[in-house]
């Protein structure tokens, strides 16, 4: 049996208030490169005072490579799994809340999956 473990990909994201509806943000990485399949998402709000995440889609929404978003508790982190079976670029919108407004943020994730043999079972 190959033992591939599962690869969890993380983005850290700064985020501040600009205006009504308006939020400025920078990623690192700025745009995500998905390689293996099965692999874990994570976006983590940093230096981002009194800025919780709400929620999250993808684009194209009639895609079967992600699964419903999981939200912390805190706000802080929102995760993800990808399936990632297809080569496809996808726009993901980060809702977000602040101390004055709500928002969202536009980062990217491109799906290229490795191509190796079959995994076996045990």
């Amino acid at each position: 049996m190959r033992n591939r473990d599962t690869e969890f990909l993380n983005v850290q994201v700064k985020a501040k208030e600009v205006s009504e509806g308006v939020f400025e943000a920078t990623f690192e990485p700025p745009t995500l490169l998905a390689k293996r399949k099965d692999c874990v998402i994570n976006y983590q709000l940093v230096n981002s005072r009194g800025i919780k995440f709400t929620g999250l889609t993808v684009h194209p929404a009639d895609n079967d490579q992600f699964s419903v978003p999981s939200l912390s508790k805190s706000g802080k982190i929102i995760t993800l799994n990808d399936a990632n079976t297809d080569h496809n670029k996808y726009q993901i919108t980060l809702y977000m809340v602040g101390p004055k407004h709500k928002g969202s943020v536009d980062p990217e994730v491109i799906n290229q999956p490795e191509t190796s043999p079959p995994e076996e079972d045990e």
